[in-house]
Formats: structure tokens, sequence, C-alpha cells
């Protein structure tokens, strides 16, 4: 008995265009977006370098460095009272209590010895309780941890938790 042929295969039906495809990395949007990024940085830090060139000495630090006539003018141009004996007045107020501060701290210098004494303020056990915290932070890996936690979570194996898990071709309405 001789069976009959198989009609042909129906040809293939076009697949429509799908309302819902997968969101596209966030690595994929452009391959400039690190220079672009390192170059606002850059730009934003030439503007600091340049500007800082104009900026006068701190009255501070001359005072520290026996520049007091120095220091007095400065102060003198960065005060903004109208009335010229009331800005002489707050200058010499200001210099004053810049000079007394500046000579309170040579009187009371304290050198890298200081952190290793038991006095009063127990500065050893402030050290030590610094030291042991930092000590903790490395031997936990917690600075691993938070250093490749991104690059973990944007691997193609697990979900990133801002990232959309779909996006819409066309509007639903």
């Amino acid at each position: 008995m001789r069976r009959a042929p198989l009609p042909p295969p129906l040809p293939p039906r076009p697949s429509p265009r799908p309302l819902i495809r997968p969101a596209p990395h966030p690595s994929t949007f452009t391959d400039s977006s690190l220079p672009a990024a390192l170059a606002l940085q850059v730009a934003f830090a030439l503007i600091t370098v340049t500007l800082v060139v104009f900026l006068p000495e701190s009255p501070r630090w001359l005072v520290a460095h026996g520049d007091i006539p120095a220091a007095r003018d400065v102060l003198f141009r960065l005060d903004g009272t109208p009335d010229a004996k009331a800005r002489t007045a707050s200058v010499d107020a200001q210099l004053g209590e810049i000079v007394a501060a500046v000579e309170l701290e040579r009187r009371e210098a304290a050198g890298w010895g200081t952190c290793f004494t038991m006095g009063e303020q127990r500065f050893f056990h402030r050290v030590l309780l610094g030291m042991g915290s930092q000590f903790m932070q490395q031997i936990s890996g917690i600075n691993l941890i938070s250093y490749y936690a991104r690059a973990s979570t944007s691997s193609p194996l697990a979900l990133e938790p801002l990232r959309p898990l779909v996006q819409l071709d066309e509007p639903l309405l």
C-alpha cells in the first residue's frame, strides 16, 4: 500500500515586531562617555589652578612667617566695611586675633611624639582606636567588596538594581 504524498510545508510566517525588547546594557550607550567625563574634570582643575594665581596669600600664613604688614594689607583689601575708620578698626581686630592664635600655637606646639602619650586627653588611646578600626576594615575585606561591587553586579549573570529589565518600543496606550 502506497501512502499519499505529504503536502508541501507552509512558508514561515514573518514574526511580528516585538513590543518589548531587552534594555541595552549601560556600558553600550557610548564609547566616548569616559573621555568626556575625564575632560570635564580636567577643565575644572585647569580653571582652579589658573585662578589660584590671582588669590592673595593667607593673612594667617603671612603672620606665621613674620610678614605682618603684608597680612594687614591683605585683610584691608578683603574687608568690605565702607567707612575707613571702621575698616581700619576691623582689620586691626582681625589681625590681633590672628597674631594671638599663631602665638598660642607656637607656645603649645606638639610634635609627633604627643600622639603616643597617655596624658589627660588620652592621645595614644585615640591613635590605637583609629589604627584598630582601619586594621579591622582592611582585614575584613570591605574595601575589596566596595571597590568591586559595581563590577560584580554589572556582569550579564547578575541583576542590576537600577537597570530596567524591559524597554517598551511603543506606548501601551
